[in-house]
């Protein structure tokens, strides 16, 4: 089973113009470096109906997933906007 949270992420850019995450920061607080990362896969969310960059991670010996979305929908009292943010899939159990 997996689950999917919404996480600040640490990253860069490289002279290319690459977005590399460097570290995320979990919901208590805690941050957690990414050992390894690999190239972007180009994704898209069926369920959110956005697209975005799936990067392979290895965190404490772990591997998980990480997905930058693009344009996902947002809604609030005012309305719907569009954001970008990180989602992260972990394995539980």
């Amino acid at each position: 089973m997996t689950a999917k949270v919404y996480v600040d992420v640490l990253a860069v850019f490289s002279r290319e113009g690459e977005l590399i995450p460097t570290a995320f920061v979990w919901e208590d607080g805690r941050k957690y470096a990414i050992d390894k990362v690999s190239k972007p896969e180009r994704c898209a969310s069926r369920k959110a109906g956005g697209t975005g960059y799936r990067y392979t991670c290895q965190v404490g010996g772990k591997i998980c997933h990480l997905t930058y979305e693009e344009n996902y929908k947002y809604s609030d009292a005012i309305g719907t906007v569009g954001i970008s943010l990180f989602v992260l899939e972990i394995r539980i159990g």
